[in-house]
């Protein structure tokens, strides 16, 4: 079986699925699919219970690309040990749906290229929430997500190990930034790096946030060490300073989603 409820290659559908028991199992790819350019609307009530998708596939894939409002996704209740969601492309609403034990919770397969708010979901058991292809996903409203902020007043100097920031909760990172109210001048970077327990979330080290001489915002970068476990810690390093003057009034901010255990 390839899907349960299907757009059967036919663009522009509006379409209202809800209050759904699904009780799926050797399910081969997608119980929902509607992966046509122009297709659109409301998934809501819907409870997954154990499928099993034999071709690792994904609960409900969706390609809203080209239609307004494009498709909102709410309350929904996915229990699965392989992918909830993938959206293609379009405006999205995803809010008030519950992840019990997927592989991924959300996954963006290219640029929205539209509105993508995601917010007030529950992920429990998930290893990664979001999975996305461009970072302007990241920038998107994520209502779940929360910002640790670490503040460094005045000129910035070389450090390390600054303010530990516990986790009493199991997260997920989605990103780390740099800004600084002042920006540096002469050649090289003011870098941040991000450390977990004394060792650092950025293993390919080029892609730290950095501020050039004259920027004031390094952009969001995603780290390669993104799991943080209950009762962990971060901390944040500058490693390297602009040669002329450094950046002064520095902010390092990680963004996360909580991602507690069953």
């Amino acid at each position: 079986m390839v899907a349960v409820i299907s757009d059967g290659g036919v663009q522009a559908q509006r379409v209202y699925i809800h209050d759904i028991d699904f009780f799926v199992n050797n399910l081969y790819n997608q119980a929902i699919r509607f992966d046509q350019a122009g297709c659109s609307g409301v998934i809501e009530n819907l409870r997954f219970s154990d499928a099993t998708l034999l071709a690792g596939g994904e609960l409900i894939r969706l390609d809203g690309s080209g239609a307004e409002p494009g498709w909102t996704v709410r309350n929904n209740t996915l229990r699965t040990s392989k992918d909830g969601i993938v959206i293609e492309a379009g405006d999205v609403y995803i809010y008030g749906n519950e992840f019990i034990n997927c592989v991924t919770a959300i996954e963006f397969t290219s640029d929205l290229g539209g509105a993508g708010v995601i917010g007030h979901n529950v992920y429990r058991d998930v290893t990664t929430p979001f999975v996305d292809a461009d970072t302007d996903v990241v920038a998107s409203t994520f209502a779940d997500v929360r910002t640790a902020t670490w503040s460094l007043p005045g000129a910035a100097t070389v450090n390390t190990g600054v303010q530990r920031l516990y986790f009493p909760d199991r997260s997920f990172i989605l990103a780390a930034r740099l800004t600084a109210d002042t920006a540096g001048t002469g050649t090289g970077f003011n870098t941040l790096d991000v450390h977990k327990n004394g060792t650092t979330i950025f293993t390919t080290q080029a892609n730290r946030p950095t501020l050039a001489a004259g920027e004031n915002d390094g952009g969001s970068q995603g780290p390669d060490v993104r799991a943080i476990a209950a009762g962990e810690y971060l901390t944040i390093d500058i490693d390297a300073l602009t040669a002329t003057t450094p950046a002064e009034d520095l902010v390092a901010l990680v963004r996360f989603v909580e991602v507690p255990a069953t």
